[in-house]
């Protein structure tokens, strides 16, 4: 977790340098000096600090954008051939980032036109490589599973806007640094932490969990900040009431580092250093908002970076218990029906591959025969493959339905060793819930639509499950009722429906079972209809 940067920073006589010093060299913001000395926090865990992996849990606005984009030039400009992968969830997300982070910082360098001397370099603002060092930023959303990003091959990857990204698009978007010269990569992360269900929660519990206390000169008691603290003019002490200031302040980590995946810190809005010393922008933006919101939720998640309120989850495990018929089990069907299987791959470690068979031979309903997830040593293929052949071969289904995601390889396999039709299913943004192709077989589905349809025919009670026993020894209802409605700006601003799920909540069950609706789309059964998630809430 530790990285020396005195084998990488040193000024022309060989002495090191800190990357912090060179901010007020490298960059010049309307004639003013960058002021890092009073940036406590930013200066010793993001630009100085010697860790590869740092989390900042934190409020709005407390300059966390402004100095990734620093610390991304800085290492880009000095440090020969290293990769930098900055990602956020959208599209919209990363082009802001690269307009008001990354090109300010660039155009603001003294000799920027004698490092960029092309005019077609200079507009590139989200590729950006470095001719002195062959140093590369590319900046890039992750999309809803990471898949997208695969691919590339990073040193320092930037993780923004956390609380919104799914578990897999995170642990996909880790595994870039994996090759890394540069210690094994650097990893930087943060986030405004919304509900215990969301990816900050992950991070926030597998950081050192630091927090900035304040000693107050009055009393001598050490505040760590909290709403108590908000004064009218200032930080007060909780305890006394009298001003504190953050210049008396000092990081204290709640885990040691070596039991940690992170080093991370809570970085609330109110110890931010342009409010905490400007009264009149504490007036404004600190007193004013927090005594005039009546949003409670907004104080504790962007003021204080506080995780806060309950999530709305589209299934019970009531309604799923209601529809699981006491006489199926979850055993592999020998009646003879119009079975299909749907097929969701997985790593083994966050997610698991699923193998599902749904019985579509009566009218109106989706029947779950058969639920397999392969866990441990199953979760090799030279097992769960051969497995899956058997079944196919003793069900003989009208249709195999595979996700492609990263298993492409797998889904080869199957359709050389099977005679019965194999569909890979691609995940698309698209706003056409299904696409086929005919020529090639691929299915693309939307996800979002995907899953608002399985959770309509749930509530209308027209998927049945095998017996509770079953289900609940295999804990399979918490695959459905660990979703929950999230929304997301698009490129527009306008927000969308999205389902996420907590991080510690594997979910491959459900998303095989909701791929059973386009199957059934596919393969013409009239009852099916792919709904819009407008339609449902």
């Amino acid at each position: 977790m530790h990285l020396d940067l005195s084998k990488f920073f040193k000024n022309k006589d060989g002495q090191p340098i800190l990357p912090s010093r060179l901010l007020d060299i490298f960059f010049r913001i309307k004639g003013q000096k960058w002021g890092i000395e009073e940036r406590e926090i930013m200066r010793r865990l993001v630009m100085d600090g010697a860790f590869t992996d740092v989390y900042i849990q934190g409020g709005r606005q407390i300059e966390k954008s402004t100095h990734f984009a620093a610390k991304e030039i800085i290492f880009a400009r000095t440090l020969p051939n290293i990769a930098i992968l900055h990602t956020a969830p959208s599209d919209s997300q990363t082009k802001m980032f690269a307009k008001e982070r990354i090109r300010p910082l660039l155009q603001s360098m003294p000799d920027y036109e004698q490092l960029f001397p092309r005019a077609s370099d200079r507009v590139r603002v989200r590729s950006i490589y470095f001719p002195n060092t062959a140093s590369t930023i590319n900046i890039e959303h992750s999309g809803e599973t990471g898949d997208r990003l695969r691919g590339f091959s990073a040193d320092m990857l930037v993780l923004d806007e956390i609380q919104d990204m799914s578990p897999e698009a995170v642990f996909t978007l880790q595994e870039t640094t994996s090759h890394s010269a540069l210690s094994g990569g650097i990893t930087l992360a943060a986030g405004t932490a919304k509900t215990t269900e969301h990816m900050t929660q992950w991070a926030w519990e597998h950081s050192t969990q630091g927090e900035f206390l304040i000693k107050c000169p009055h009393c001598g008691h050490w505040n760590i900040p909290t709403e108590k603290n908000i004064g009218e003019n200032g930080l007060v002490c909780s305890k006394c009431g009298k001003p504190i200031s953050i210049d008396d302040g000092k990081i204290v980590m709640r885990k040691p580092i070596d039991k940690a995946r992170f080093v991370g810190i809570r970085f609330p809005q109110i110890i931010a250093p342009h409010l905490a010393k400007d009264p009149l922008l504490w007036k404004k933006n600190v007193w004013n908002k927090y005594n005039e919101t009546t949003d409670r939720t907004a104080i504790l998640n962007e003021m204080l970076g506080l995780p806060a309120g309950s999530v709305n989850r589209p299934i019970t495990k009531e309604t799923m218990i209601a529809l699981s018929h006491p006489q199926l089990k979850n055993e592999i069907p020998t009646e003879k029906r119009p079975y299909i299987i749907t097929i969701d791959w997985g790593t083994g470690r966050q997610s698991f591959t699923v193998m599902t068979v749904v019985d579509l031979g009566t009218p109106g309903r989706y029947i779950v025969r058969y639920i397999k997830r392969y866990e441990g040593q199953e979760a090799d293929a030279n097992f769960y493959l051969p497995h899956m052949l058997k079944v196919i071969e003793q069900i003989k289904p009208i249709g195999i339905f595979a996700d492609w995601g990263f298993s492409g390889g797998n889904i080869d396999l199957l359709m050389k060793r099977t005679n019965y039709p194999v569909y890979p299913m691609i995940n698309t943004s698209s706003k056409t819930p299904i696409r086929a192709n005919k020529q090639t077989g691929f299915i693309s589905v939307n996800k979002t639509d995907m899953l608002s349809t399985l959770f309509a025919e749930i509530k209308m009670g027209n998927v049945i499950f095998f017996n509770q026993q079953d289900m609940e020894a295999g804990k399979f209802y918490d695959e459905f009722t660990g979703w929950f409605i999230d929304f997301k700006e698009d490129n527009k601003g306008n927000k969308k429906l999205v389902y996420r799920h907590a991080f510690n909540q594997s979910v491959d069950v459900s998303i095989t079972a909701a791929m059973a609706m386009p199957a059934a789309a596919y393969i013409g059964d009239p009852k099916t209809q792919i709904v819009s998630n407008e339609m449902l809430y």
